[in-house]
């Protein structure tokens, strides 16, 4: 049994400034010609000095972190145990500057976390039987909220889109608690089962209050309570399914049940509840005979999002991933990789979103100088199926947009090993 502590200390500066200009009120009326700048003095006076600001951020955390461990022996087998009870007093000072605003706040706060705390239980391995091992474990997360987010501000730069502070925000709190078991077997099977609780107290939501005559959405950040989650999954990987046991299966169902939490409405602010069910099995088979390998693996999806709101409509959506990969030891030493997946999504009530996508990814690499130099030349999305614009479904049951640039590439690239050994050993 062993008791440990230690101190620390950090500080930060942080200084952010934004500037915004009101470009329309150079010339009003009238248009600049082409290849002419305004004065220093002219575009400084179309500043928009109420969007615009500078903040300096000071924080000082002081922390002490006792640990204890403990082996001891017990149920014929070792135990593993670590606890961690960090306190951390956090002092942080935020001066802000905007407009006619220039403020100071000073917040300070003591958080308590566990860190990773757990318990494990090896049985050892004994000839023959497979080797358990028991997993327990418990995490107490802690944070303060974000003083930019405190400050009692209007942010109106994109009008359609604005933005206010709440000095009554909380500090954050999340619990998660998780049991596992797993087994392995003497042919290199295994066995797993893993069960875990998440909740979050006084999540920090950005709640949105639409303006129907407008179009309008104003944004404000709230403290708030109920957001939980729970995963149940199980895994029978690595099954030999022929005497030579080149053919494996791999088995692993898995459901989360997800209870989401937020604040949104027209005419006033309403508590949001949506629900959703997930399963997502997994089914893997894997081939392998000498340096040749093969990989067919399907990863479907399925959701069922509810909400009592009035305005919610319950639906169920569906993603699927299949994917093939090979590996071949070629002649002249070299290696071929590739894989080819598709994609496919179908229940969505945006019918661009009920889309199939074939992504295929290759790599040929070559050793030289008994493997310390390898030379290699990757291919991605060679069809070019991939699309740059992706539309997810979040846990509210809104669409989000993300757009990127497309990552079709080819790409030769060299990798280089090398080690020195000491003259003299090291003392």
């Amino acid at each position: 049994m062993t008791l440990e502590s230690s101190l620390s200390y950090e500080h930060r500066e942080t200084v952010k400034e934004q500037s915004l200009y009101l470009l329309d009120r150079l010339y009003p009326g009238d248009s600049l010609p082409v290849g002419v700048l305004p004065s220093v003095v002219d575009y400084e006076r179309t500043r928009d000095h109420l969007n615009s600001y500078t903040s300096r951020l000071s924080e000082n955390y002081y922390a002490m972190t006792p640990v204890f461990w403990w082996f001891p022996k017990m149920w014929g087998g070792q135990w593993s145990i670590g606890q961690w009870m960090p306190v951390r007093l956090l002092d942080r000072r935020l001066h802000y500057k905007r407009g006619d605003m220039d403020t100071t706040l000073v917040h300070r706060s003591v958080l308590f976390d566990t860190g990773n705390s757990y318990a494990v239980w090896n049985s050892g391995s004994h000839e023959g039987r497979p080797r358990n091992q028991l997993f327990l474990a418990y995490r107490l997360g802690s944070s303060a909220p974000s003083l930019l987010n405190m400050v009692d501000i209007r942010d109106t730069s994109n009008p359609l889109c604005i933005h206010v502070g709440n000095g009554d925000l909380r500090n954050t709190y999340t619990h998660l608690a998780q049991v596992g078991w797993q087994s392995d077997m003497p042919n290199q099977s295994w066995h797993y089962v893993n069960v875990q609780y998440h909740y979050t107290h006084n999540a920090v939501a950005m709640s949105q209050l639409y303006d129907t005559r407008t179009g309008v959405r104003t944004y404000k950040p709230y403290s708030i309570s109920g957001n939980w989650d729970t995963d149940v999954e199980y895994c029978f990987g690595n099954i030999p399914l022929d005497k030579k046991q080149r053919l494996r299966l791999t088995l692993a169902p898995h459901f989360q049940f997800i209870h989401s939490v937020d604040l949104t409405g027209t005419a006033q602010l309403e508590r949001s509840t949506v629900t959703t069910a997930r399963l997502y099995p997994r089914v893997r088979l894997d081939y392998r005979i000498g340096k040749h390998s093969l990989r067919l693996e399907t990863k479907p999806e399925v959701r069922w999002l509810h909400s009592p709101r009035s305005d919610f409509q319950d639906f169920h959506v569906a993603d699927y991933q299949t994917t093939l990969e090979i590996v071949l030891a070629l002649p002249w030493k070299l290696q071929l990789s590739s894989d080819l997946t598709l994609w496919n999504r179908r229940g969505y009530t945006d019918s661009s979103m009920n889309d199939d996508q074939w992504i295929w990814k290759a790599r040929l690499a070559r050793p030289f100088f008994n493997g310390k130099l390898v030379a290699m030349i990757d291919g991605f999305d060679l069809l070019g199926q991939l699309k740059s614009i992706n539309r997810i479904m979040n846990v509210q049951g809104r669409t989000e947009t993300w757009q990127s640039v497309p990552p079709r590439y080819l790409l030769l690239h060299i990798q280089w090993k090398f080690s020195k050994q000491p003259k003299k050993p090291m003392r």
